[in-house]
């Protein structure tokens, strides 16, 4: 009866010191706050007890003793040198993982996020209210063409991937006049053979336009068989007096721009 008791004790006494250690284990490995608090680290080349006192040194670990056990039982060893923005909320095993993967983290960049649908004026003065750059210098290097042809000899593309290449252009710049033609008949009744004259319309003008040969197209645009139609689905939208007004503005003075296909 005194053995069993004894064993008793014994196995009490070990569940509550593993219960102990692992308590405090995860406490250890734990995030250093509950708040969010980023901090730029340099890790070096070196040991993991160099990289662990770095770590420890800006609050980010609470123990390099508890880092090199860690990196241990996980058998880690390809920690990479760079410059980190680690935060103290993180866990150890988030570090670890952000120090295994690598980084380019560059302190001078700068993150500017453009809500969907914004034009190009208003892309132009987020970055100049973010940048050092000013709107119309922004502008400026926006609406400048890019000369295909000399680019594609720069880069020394063979003929057939610069025919392929305008295709991808060509059809990229489609899909984004298709865009605004879906817009524009949403929630209504659609005839598909009007609908596509309208598309190949509203691409040719846009393309023309572009291109600065609006001019010579003018009879074909005002003659063409969807120009009706776009007019009568865009009733009652910006776009209704769009055409007749680029129209009516085009003269032998006409300058071509580019549409970024991203806007």
């Amino acid at each position: 009866m005194k053995k069993y008791k004894i064993f008793i004790i014994v196995l009490i006494t070990l569940l509550v010191a593993i219960f102990s250690v692992a308590f405090y284990y995860n406490h250890m490995i734990s995030p250093m706050s509950r708040e969010s608090d980023k901090v730029i680290v340099e890790i070096k080349s070196g040991s993991m007890a160099q990289i662990g006192n770095t770590l420890y040194e800006n609050k980010l670990i609470r123990s390099t003793f508890i880092f090199k056990v860690y990196v241990k039982i996980n058998n880690i060893s390809n920690l990479k040198a760079s410059v980190y923005e680690l935060d103290r909320n993180m866990k150890l095993s988030e570090i670890i993982n952000v120090l295994e993967e690598g980084n380019s983290y560059n302190p001078d960049q700068i993150t500017i996020i453009f809500k969907e649908g914004l034009n190009v004026r208003k892309i132009a003065k987020l970055i100049s209210e973010n940048t050092n750059n000013s709107y119309e210098d922004i502008m400026n290097v926006y609406s400048k063409e890019v000369d295909i042809e000399k680019w594609a000899a720069d880069n020394e593309l063979s003929d057939e991937r610069l025919l392929n290449f305008r295709k991808y252009l060509d059809i990229q710049y489609r899909k984004k006049c298709d865009a605004v033609i879906d817009s524009l008949t949403k929630d209504k009744d659609t005839d598909d053979n009007k609908l596509i004259m309208a598309k190949d319309l509203f691409h040719k003008v846009m393309k023309y336009r572009s291109d600065g040969t609006l001019i010579n197209h003018i009879d074909e645009i005002e003659n063409h068989e969807g120009y009706e139609y776009f007019r009568e689905i865009s009733d009652g939208t910006i776009w209704y007096r769009w055409i007749p007004l680029v129209l009516s503005e085009t003269n032998e003075y006409t300058m071509g721009f580019t549409i970024n296909l991203k806007d």
